[in-house]
């Protein structure tokens, strides 16, 4: 939960936390990942009211020994009545462990609730053949070229972390085009630190900021950069300017990946 959407489920982040909590039933069992302290307040408070029991990640359930590469993320899962040592899931990211703990609880609840066996090694063989088009999806080789649709502060954050422990030393060529209604300078800025080089483009959203309101502030925190109108040709001029072993990605919108995951197959061409 963060700030995103403010215009439909409000201005702070116990407003966002309230119109989030709209999604509990009665009785019915809530598993919380990791959450801002005011967040989780109002979510288990609205849980309580309704009489659902709540788990929440670190105090009912946790990971492990996480370690993150280009395949993957591997963690020991462990909770009161369940330990899982070296899982593997096939997305990249640290945070992607905390996401599969939140899947296991919620998965191991519901074939108790339903008098079902929990069969750990299909629980195992399910992480590693999850199919979640966008984040940090790899869709190309030599050199690697990769889409996510981070489009607010806190998903751009965990992406410059990510990339950092992923592929450290290794030159990135940002693909960029971002929605007005965000944080343009805080994202920008992100982008920008962890970039060799940044394009900045527009993608056919109606939301779409322009381009002379990115490149004002790329020009603060980048001086290498190039401007491309189209996200498509954006992305094909990176990856003929990268190195075999360098990074192409592309964020910022889920319009903008959604425009490239369209070509990809002749992404390259």
């Amino acid at each position: 939960i963060s700030f995103d959407h403010t215009k439909s489920l409000g201005d702070t982040i116990e407003k966002i936390a309230f119109e989030k909590a709209g999604i509990l039933k009665e009785n019915t069992p809530l598993v919380l990942g990791k959450l801002p302290p005011n967040a989780e307040k109002v979510i288990v408070r609205v849980a309580q009211e309704k009489h659902i029991p709540v788990l929440i990640s670190e105090k009912d359930f946790r990971v492990e020994n996480v370690k993150i590469d280009a395949n993957g993320t591997s963690f020991d899962y462990i909770s009161d009545d369940l330990k899982l040592e070296k899982v593997t899931v096939n997305l990249l990211g640290k945070h992607q462990s905390a996401n599969a703990a939140v899947a296991i609880t919620a998965f191991k609840i519901f074939m108790r609730n339903t008098n079902r066996e929990f069969d750990e090694k299909k629980v195992r063989s399910a992480l590693n053949q999850i199919d979640w088009v966008g984040r940090m999806q790899i869709i190309s080789h030599h050199p690697t070229v990769i889409v996510d649709g981070a489009h607010n502060e806190e998903g751009i954050n965990s992406l410059k972390e990510n990339l950092l422990e992923i592929f450290p030393k290794k030159k990135i060529y940002f693909v960029f085009a971002i929605l007005r209604d965000k944080n343009l300078e805080s994202i920008i800025r992100d982008i920008c630190a962890v970039s060799y080089k940044v394009y900045i483009s527009k993608n056919h959203s109606q939301r779409a900021a322009e381009i002379e309101e990115q490149l004002e502030i790329v020009k603060k925190y980048h001086s290498n950069y190039e401007v491309i109108n189209d996200v498509v040709e954006a992305t094909r001029t990176a990856i003929s300017q990268a190195g075999d072993n360098d990074i192409v990605l592309v964020a910022g919108s889920l319009y903008t990946i959604s425009e490239v995951l369209k070509v990809k197959d002749s992404i390259k061409n």
